[in-house]
């Protein structure tokens, strides 16, 4: 009986779900945006973070022309989801469109604002993270159970080269198996990496220090901006400022008020 109770718990949870989804929907598209996002941090609130709903998040936002904050769900989405095609897409549109703000605010000075490329580290933490950490977990498993079946053939079997070929190749499968639980931890240590943010503001001038006094760097950069936290420091003053990296010509310190990590609250 109890399992039948929570079944219809569950079901009635997912149904309301849908209903709240489908109504941020409507009020999207009826250009009422407040609404729509309203609703889904709501439902994000009460029912616990998806890639889904952040994904919505991310498109209404999108459409009421708030590109931080739309690129800034698209990234949680694809922290939770790393899979989820439409909220990659759909970051990659609204990175070209920062990009073009970017360079519109560059002016008549000789500036790039196109992020740095990553190092081989990081280019490689990024690929197995863009596969997931549960994906490398459960190959690292299933190799291993494969690799402990082979083992159990070099104790069952009469043979001496089936006993050879399941000694050797289960401990090679099982060394496999130690090698993609490493990549589980570096996927998982890079969905939860705090050291990305997202610009907030409209848009936000880089300083050479902290403080309105540090002299301006580079050029205005726009709200979306994907950058790298280096550091942070609050001043004498109570006020909270983050160094962040782009690239070499935009590298400096901001507000930390005009920035946001990409974090999912929970996410361990």
């Amino acid at each position: 009986m109890r399992y039948i109770i929570a079944f219809l718990i569950s079901l009635s949870f997912c149904m309301a779900k849908a209903d709240a989804v489908g109504d941020a929907r409507k009020f999207a598209d009826a250009r009422n945006y407040n609404a729509a996002i309203s609703l889904l941090n709501e439902e994000i609130s009460r029912g616990g973070a998806s890639s889904g709903l952040y994904y919505d998040l991310g498109v209404v936002y999108n459409k009421s022309g708030n590109l931080g904050a739309s690129a800034l769900n698209f990234a949680k989405a694809l922290r939770l989801d790393p899979s989820n095609k439409e909220a990659k897409n759909n970051r990659l549109v609204v990175a070209a469109d920062v990009q073009r703000l970017n360079e519109s605010l560059t002016g008549d000075k000789n500036l790039d604002p196109t992020p740095q490329i990553s190092g081989a580290g990081e280019k490689i933490s990024g690929a197995l993270a863009a596969c997931g950490s549960n994906f490398w977990c459960v190959l690292a498993i299933v190799t291993f159970i494969v690799g402990i079946s082979a083992i159990g053939v070099y104790f069952l079997s009469a043979g001496v080269t089936v006993r050879k070929i399941g000694f050797f190749g289960g401990i090679a499968v099982i060394l496999l198996s130690c090698v993609l639980f490493i990549f589980a931890l570096v996927a998982r240590n890079s969905q939860l990496a705090t050291d990305r943010a997202v610009i907030m503001s409209a848009q936000v001038q880089l300083k050479s220090a902290p403080g309105e006094n540090g002299k301006d760097v580079a050029a205005p950069l726009a709200g979306g901006t994907l950058v790298k936290v280096v550091s942070t420091r609050q001043m004498d003053d109570k006020t909270h400022w983050a160094e962040v990296f782009l690239n070499t010509d935009y590298n400096g310190w901001i507000p930390a008020s005009d920035l946001e990590i990409i974090n999912i609250p929970g996410m361990k």
